[in-house]
């Protein structure tokens, strides 16, 4: 048996290669099997020259030999033009995308075209006040002062001047008076300065006695006095000492 083509035997490896990728590879296969069924067939059953004399078959021999060689060319030219045609078959299907992709692409354009555009939404208009047809007069607004309530003034806080009798000794009964049963009531008014020393004093009420309002003057002239004052603040002013005179009764 004759060895087969190395062109044949890549032809055969890139079917085999390409048999299992697609149906349409497995049809291209098909028909070439199928072509080359029919032209071994057509080869092999192609009549040979009757056996007439060995003239007639030495003279059909050349034609026999010459219709072979013909038939083999012919055979040789139509599987030529059959791998061509194969070989370019193959290509554009290695080119083309497979019927799954082609499924894919047309499913994707049949639900592009099935959904709808989406709608453009409309922007809500905005609100406009209407304006007022009544017109309004401007109000006129007059600032009325509040009226101003005189407080009154605080009165100041006066203390009157007062004698300090820890300061000095009170007078002492006269005798004479004792024994005469003089009494009374002296009253004597003390100048002083806003330092509380004594300017003057003098006997405003006597008490009848003249005895008893000197004695009762000169005791008074000897003491302390603590000074007036207005608000806190020491103020010159006049002292008030009343002074009382009378005897025990047994």
């Amino acid at each position: 048996m004759a060895e087969e083509n190395p062109e044949n035997q890549t032809l055969m490896g890139k079917l085999a290669a390409l048999l299992g990728k697609s149906a349409e590879y497995s049809i291209a296969f098909a028909l070439l099997a199928v072509c080359l069924i029919v032209g071994v067939a057509v080869w092999l059953l192609q009549p040979g020259a009757p056996p007439a004399s060995n003239a007639n078959n030495q003279l059909a021999r050349p034609t026999q030999t010459q219709s072979s060689a013909t038939t083999g060319a012919d055979e040789q030219a139509a599987l030529g033009a059959w791998k061509q045609k194969l070989e370019g078959g193959f290509d554009q299907a290695e080119k083309r995308p497979s019927r799954t992709e082609d499924r894919k692409e047309i499913q994707e354009r049949k639900q592009q075209a099935e959904e709808p555009p989406p709608k453009p939404q409309a922007k809500a208009p905005t609100p406009v006040a209407a304006p007022d047809p009544t017109p309004v007069a401007a109000a006129r607004v007059v600032a009325t002062p509040a009226p101003v309530v005189a407080l009154p003034k605080p009165q100041p806080v006066r203390t009157n001047a007062a004698i300090d009798w820890s300061s000095c000794k009170r007078p002492s009964y006269p005798e004479t008076s004792i024994r005469k049963n003089e009494e009374g009531v002296v009253i004597i008014d003390v100048d002083l300065a806003s330092d509380a020393h004594i300017i003057n004093t003098r006997v405003s009420q006597s008490s009848g006695h003249e005895r008893l309002d000197a004695t009762t003057q000169r005791a008074i002239e000897k003491c302390r006095f603590n000074p007036a004052t207005l608000d806190g603040r020491p103020q010159a002013s006049t002292a008030v000492v009343r002074f009382t005179w009378a005897l025990q009764k047994k």
